[in-house]
C-alpha cells in the first residue's frame, strides 16, 4: 500500500500569511533565486566540457527532480516538498563542483560543504525565508545510501531527496564518463544494472518503490540492485572522481580558485570586503575562470564584471559574516552502516 505522507510544515522563521501550498511556494522561490540560475554553468563531474550534452549542475538537478518526483508520487509522499528539496539540493555548490568545494575548504581551513552552504545563503543572503523542512531536506541529501535505521526515523521526503541524488549519479554520471571516453565501455557492475542510462534508472527506481511499499517507509537496502549500486558508487569514487582530482586540468582549476579568492579578499574597493568564500558561491565556472585570468584588467575597470550575479549581491553581504563551516557532528556520522 502507498505510504502515508509524513511532513507538514512547522511554519516559517519569519511569519508570513499562509500559502495554499507552502512547499510549492518554496519550490518557486528556489527556482527564481540567483543561486539556482548559476547552476547552468557549474560543472557536475567534468568542468568546461566541449560536448554540450555533458551534465551540468542544472541538468543534474532536473534529473534528480524527475527521479524524486516519480518516487514520491508512487509512494504517496509529499511531491512538492521533494521537488523543493531537489531543486535546492546542489544550490550551495561552488565553481568546479566538489573539487572547488574541497579547494575552498583547503584555503579557509574550514570543513565547507554545499549541503550546509545552500540553506545558509538562501536564508541569510537571498532572504527567501523557506520552510524549515526544505532547509533540513537539503542539508540531509548527502548522507549517502541512507541506512534503514535513519530512513525509518526521518520523513520519507528527506530519504527520497537523498536517494534521487545518488540514483542520478549512478546513471547519468556513467553516461558522461562514456561520452568523454574516460571509460571506453561500461564496467560489469554498471552493465548488470542496465545497458542504457534509461534502463539503469528504471531498475533502481522500481526497486526503491517496491521495497518502500513492502516495508512501509522509504527503503533501499539488502537486495541485488542495492549491492550493484553500492559497488558502482565505489567504482566511481575510486576510479573516476578521485583520479580526476589528480589531473593537470584540476591543478589549474585549483590555482584559479586560489587566485580569485585572493583577488576578492584584497580588492576591497571593488568587493567591499565581503567574504571571498561566499562571493565564490555566486560565481559560475566561466566567470571564475575569467576573473582568474583577467584580474589586472578588472582592477583597472571593474565595470567589466558589472553584470555578474556576484556584483548584485554585494550590498546584501556588506558587513555580514556568515560561518559556512559544516557542523562538527554532521549528518554523515549518523550513517552508521556506511550505506
Amino acid at each position: 500500500m502507498p505510504l502515508e505522507p509524513q511532513v507538514e510544515t512547522k511554519g516559517r522563521e519569519i511569519y508570513e500569511d499562509p500559502k495554499p501550498d507552502e512547499f510549492l511556494e518554496d519550490f518557486n522561490r528556489i527556482l527564481n533565486s540567483t543561486l539556482f540560475s548559476l547552476l547552468a554553468d557549474k560543472g557536475q563531474v567534468f568542468i568546461h566540457p566541449k560536448d554540450g550534452t555533458i551534465t551540468t549542475r542544472l541538468t543534474h538537478t532536473l534529473k534528480c527532480y524527475n527521479i524524486g518526483s516519480e518516487i514520491a508520487k508512487r509512494t504517496n509522499q509529499n511531491r512538492n516538498l521533494v521537488m523543493a528539496i531537489l531543486f535546492g539540493h546542489d544550490i550551495g555548490h561552488f565553481p568546479y563542483g566538489h573539487f572547488g568545494e574541497r579547494t575552498i575548504s583547503k584555503i579557509t581551513g574550514k570543513d565547507i560543504r554545499h549541503e550546509f552552504v545552500g540553506p545558509l545563503l538562501l536564508h541569510y543572503v537571498e532572504e527567501l525565508n523557506l520552510t524549515p523542512e526544505v532547509y533540513e531536506g537539503i542539508r540531509r541529501h548527502s548522507i549517502g545510501w541512507v541506512s534503514p535505521e535513519i530512513s525509518r526515523n526521518q520523513p520519507g521526503e528527506y530519504t527520497i531527496g537523498c536517494l534521487s541524488d545518488k540514483v542520478a549519479h549512478q546513471t547519468h554520471d556513467v553516461d558522461d564518463i562514456l561520452k568523454t571516453k574516460y571509460w571506453n565501455s561500461l564496467p560489469d557492475v554498471a552493465y548488470e544494472l542496465g545497458r542504457t542510462t534509461y534502463e539503469r534508472e528504471r531498475v533502481v527506481i522500481d526497486e526503491i518503490v517496491n521495497q518502500s511499499l513492502e516495508k512501509g517507509f522509504i527503503h533501499f537496502a539488502d537486495s541485488k540492485v542495492f549491492e550493484l549500486c553500492r559497488d558502482l558508487r565505489r567504482e566511481l569514487k575510486s576510479n573516476v572522481y578521485s583520479k580526476l582530482d589528480e589531473t593537470v586540468h584540476r591543478k589549474e582549476l585549483e590555482k584559479r580558485i586560489e587566485a580569485v579568492y585572493d583577488f576578492i579578499d584584497s580588492e576591497k574597493q571593488i568587493f567591499l570586503g565581503i567574504q571571498p568564500e561566499i562571493a565564490l558561491a555566486y560565481l559560475n565556472d566561466t566567470q571564475t575562470s575569467f576573473i582568474a585570468t583577467h584580474r589586472s584588467q578588472i582592477k583597472k575597470n571593474p565595470r567589466i564584471i558589472r553584470n555578474y550575479s556576484l556584483m548584485t549581491i554585494i550590498p546584501k553581504l556588506f558587513g555580514k559574516q556568515i560561518d559556512l563551516r559544516a557542523p562538527e557532528k554532521d549528518l554523515e556520522s549518523q550513517n552508521l552502516n556506511s550505506y
